[in-house]
């Protein structure tokens, strides 16, 4: 139970990330889909989809972090995690600027690629680190 102890908060916001990604995914399905177009849904979409994959990256990269002998480093699991929330909430309000005065969330698509970036970086560094492993 060591691991469940020591990373209870991250797995739990994963948990609620990954639940957060299928209740958004469903109401841009069937309530969202009324009220943007096909691209900003698609947007919306792939927040989602981002969302999702990345919480479920962050608990397996803890996992092994614990369980075997690879070497994953602290910071790219945290790298991920907060890339992909700074990735996906913007690509959420993104998508929702179409609707009537909220023109202004349109400008939020700029800090998406701090979030890329964070998902990006977590993912090459784990590469080398894994290969680095002894």
């Amino acid at each position: 139970m060591l691991i469940a102890n020591k990373y209870k908060t991250i797995f739990a916001y994963c948990a609620f990330l990954a639940g957060l990604s299928v209740l958004l995914g469903a109401f841009g399905a069937h309530t969202l889909s009324k009220y943007i177009s096909p691209y900003k849904l698609d947007v919306f979409n792939k927040a989602s989809s981002y969302l999702m994959s990345h919480s479920i990256a962050v608990v397996l990269l803890l996992l092994l972090k614990n369980t075997t002998n690879l070497r994953i480093e602290l910071w790219t699991v945290y790298s991920m995690f907060f890339g992909v929330i700074i990735f996906s909430l913007s690509l959420y309000l993104v998508s929702i600027s179409e609707l009537q005065s909220l023109q202004a969330l349109k400008y939020f698509g700029a800090i998406a690629p701090i979030g890329g970036t964070l998902m990006i970086a977590a993912w090459f560094a784990t590469f080398f680190y894994i290969l680095k492993t002894k």
